[in-house]
């Protein structure tokens, strides 16, 4: 399986994911990758995680753990795609540097994905989620965002959160029709594997609410309504088609 860190602006954060990270897999079978992917920082966040990374290697010397830190673009989805083109895991792991979903909820995503569907995401907003601490700043911006992306989402109900396992297959397909870089990347990645015919499952998970997050909620809302309008024009004009 490989794992994959969007990271912007995450110094503060990064070691304490990575080194949560390297324990988990160390209680954990099979190989793991992680990738960070760093986007556009104005901190030390990839130097952070390229030293954090050198010091799990080389004094935990866990033995199914390969690790690797990059940059891309400015963007979550430029993160997002630059990591799920260099992965190599049968499953890909998409989630946030705060690990609001900790990791261990991947085995319900993993369980759905074995089950038969391509891409499987965490959802705050089912009845069996626990969600601890969200703000209401941030819920109220996320219920308006989640009605736009829900005309290209019907059905689903959390496009947003950072907690996504897609599979090797629609990995290699979709991949080179992704175009958002910033937060509505992942309605993109919903509707287009729709759009292609793969299997989309949503599932509870639990999650807790990181004050630290760097979501800037107002202006990074405007821009996801307007990438999701971008979304709308790419699919007028063909570009999703095989």
């Amino acid at each position: 399986m490989t794992i994959v860190f969007p990271a912007y602006n995450e110094s503060l954060r990064i070691k304490t994911a990575l080194l949560k990270t390297a324990e988990f897999i160390q209680k954990t079978k099979g190989n793991f990758e992680v990738i960070v992917v760093e986007n556009g920082s104005t901190d030390n966040t990839y130097k952070t995680a390229l030293d954090t990374a050198l010091e799990i290697v080389r004094e935990q010397d866990i033995k199914n753990l390969a690790m690797r830190v990059e940059k891309s673009n400015p963007g979550k989805g430029s993160a997002l795609r630059k990591g799920m083109r260099l992965s190599t895991g049968r499953h890909v792991l998409l989630t946030d540097v705060d690990l609001s979903t900790p990791l261990r909820e991947v085995y319900r995503l993993l369980a759905k994905s074995i089950e038969g569907s391509d891409l499987v995401i965490a959802s705050r907003n089912l009845p069996a989620s626990i969600v601890v601490g969200r703000a209401k700043d941030r819920k109220f911006i996320g219920s308006v965002f989640g009605w736009f992306a829900s005309l290209l989402t019907p059905g689903i109900r959390d496009t947003q959160c950072g907690f996504k396992l897609i599979n090797r297959d629609l990995l290699e397909m979709i991949l080179p029709m992704l175009t958002i870089d910033g937060f509505a990347f992942d309605v993109e990645l919903i509707f287009v594997a729709r759009q292609l015919g793969f299997t989309v499952k949503e599932v509870p998970v639990y999650w807790e609410h990181d004050p630290h997050s760097t979501v800037n909620v107002i202006p990074d809302s405007f821009k996801m309504l307007r990438d999701v309008m971008k979304i709308v024009y790419n699919h007028a004009t063909g570009h999703y088609r095989v």
